[in-house]
């Protein structure tokens, strides 16, 4: 059991002492659980994109109700295009707040991948990140688009309605 002064002493990201190991198992160690959380980060973003595929089916729906209504292939009246833009609404504001939770998430990943590249030759995360995505005048933070497709879809559904009730 190490002493508080050792674990006072520790990176918070370490959960025993490097003398705990021997220096081929350490330095094995902290590479294998580096590649297992890589992956785990990698797993972490193919799941949104699923996500993000969900809700932009979602919205192809609701903009399909929408053009029927517009063409007037179906009447609901005021209330049931009403209802259509704000459930659409509220789809969006769903999509929005699992989008900012993801973001927060992937975030704290980053940076504890940052974290453990300091116990590596090679930084590649903090490189890319810091010298590379940050240095350039051209990089759209994914943030930005995350954050923006559900509110402009939001934006659309009052306008399709307003349409669809004036036009």
């Amino acid at each position: 059991m190490p002493k508080n002064d050792d674990i006072d002493n520790r990176n918070k990201l370490e959960s025993n002492l490097k003398s705990d190991y021997s220096s081929e198992s350490y330095h094995s160690s902290i590479m294998e659980q580096y590649k297992l959380y890589a992956e785990i980060l990698d797993e972490h973003h193919n799941r949104f994109m699923n996500t993000i595929k969900f809700f932009i089916s979602i919205q192809f729906i609701f903009l399909s109700g929408f053009l029927i209504i517009i063409k007037k292939e179906v009447e609901i009246g005021i209330f049931g295009i009403i209802m259509l833009m704000v459930s659409g609404i509220f789809i969006c504001a769903i999509w929005l707040l699992i989008s900012k939770s993801h973001y927060k998430l992937t975030t704290a990943k980053h940076e504890t991948l940052e974290e453990m590249e300091t116990y590596l030759p090679l930084k590649p995360f903090s490189h890319e990140w810091h010298e590379k995505l940050k240095s350039g005048n051209n990089y759209v933070n994914m943030r930005t688009v995350l954050f923006a497709l559900p509110i402009v879809m939001s934006i659309i559904y009052i306008s399709l309605a307003m349409v669809a009730i004036y036009g």
